[in-house]
């Protein structure tokens, strides 16, 4: 069953054994970038693990033919972005435990999905001179000025590739440098439209503010609150990444249970668009609720076996 899906998926971008010379198009492209969501419904992750490679693979042979193809690069900047922290980064925070030293080799890989990401983000800038990593933060403000609502998607994608990528290299000390021209890139798309995919933006900002050198964890907080108010709470990111960053930095062990006690209990089949995300990031709650006595020094879950508990407050 699992082949013939498969199968499907690599039709659905063939056309009777014509060669992807053959077929690439402008229509093809297209249709390539509006397919970019074409996963995010499907319960499965090991299937949408095995097919996306392929789909990736696929947009890249096309954007051969059609390399300013913005709408391609996009969705090439998501399916990168995606891929590396829903399974390469997923896989790495799984095995932690048992053996640190595979994990943080793993850690490590994402960022060859993630600077991949950045790097077709980059070329869907116009005009081409101007890239994120070629301006300083006064040039891309300027820059950042010629974007309309449009461009959203390219420059939550953008943002969110450099973030994973920073995250992914370990935040070298060159790369805190780069942390403000992240936040400009989010800040102008939240600009644009806030509610933009149920408020994503808040959720990326609050994952930045948070895990910036210093942090700022009020402000994370303000836009964990809106980007709730968007969502409706139906996205269990929100509450992981907020439980994560924020309710550890703050040594705040019941907050921490009850927000993965939340992203649990969300009923994936309320927004099927949201489907996959909402499954690996419960997978994800799972797991930090097991680790609780590894991240606060006074667990949250002491003399309950490690179990979820719902606390009310």
């Amino acid at each position: 069953m699992k082949l013939g899906r498969l199968l499907f998926v690599a039709a659905a971008f063939a056309s009777n054994g014509c060669s992807l010379s053959r077929i690439a198009s402008g229509a093809l492209a297209d249709r390539l970038a509006a397919s970019s969501d074409l996963y995010t419904s499907d319960p499965d992750p090991a299937f949408v693990e095995a097919a996306v490679p392929f789909g990736l693979k696929t947009m890249e042979a096309v954007l051969e033919d059609h390399p300013r193809h913005t709408g391609l690069l996009v969705a090439l900047t998501s399916g990168f972005a995606s891929y590396g922290y829903a399974f390469v980064e997923q896989e790495a925070h799984r095995i932690e435990p048992e053996d640190f030293e595979v994990a943080r080799a793993c850690v490590r890989a994402p960022t060859g999905c993630t600077s991949e990401a950045f790097v077709m983000g980059s070329e869907a800038w116009t005009p081409a001179s101007r890239t994120p990593r070629s301006s300083r933060e006064g040039e891309l403000q300027e820059a950042l000025a010629e974007f309309e609502e449009k461009d959203v998607p390219l420059l939550y994608w953008t943002a969110a590739a450099w973030g994973l990528a920073i995250a992914a290299s370990g935040i070298e000390p060159e790369d805190i440098a780069d942390f403000p021209l992240v936040e400009a890139l989010a800040a102008r798309a939240l600009e644009l439209d806030e509610d933009w995919n149920r408020g994503a933006t808040h959720d990326l900002l609050m994952v930045l503010q948070a895990s910036k050198p210093g942090g700022d964890l009020s402000s994370a907080q303000q836009h964990f609150e809106r980007a709730i108010a968007f969502n409706g709470g139906q996205r269990a990111g929100t509450f992981v990444s907020y439980a994560e960053t924020v309710a550890v930095k703050r040594q705040n062990g019941p907050l921490f249970v009850e927000l993965l006690n939340k992203a649990l209990a969300i009923d994936v089949d309320v927004l099927p668009e949201e489907r996959l995300p909402n499954v690996i990031n419960q997978r994800r709650a799972r797991r930090l609720l097991t680790r609780t006595e590894d991240l606060f020094i006074e667990d949250p879950l002491a003399d309950r076996d490690g179990e979820a508990v719902s606390l009310n407050r």
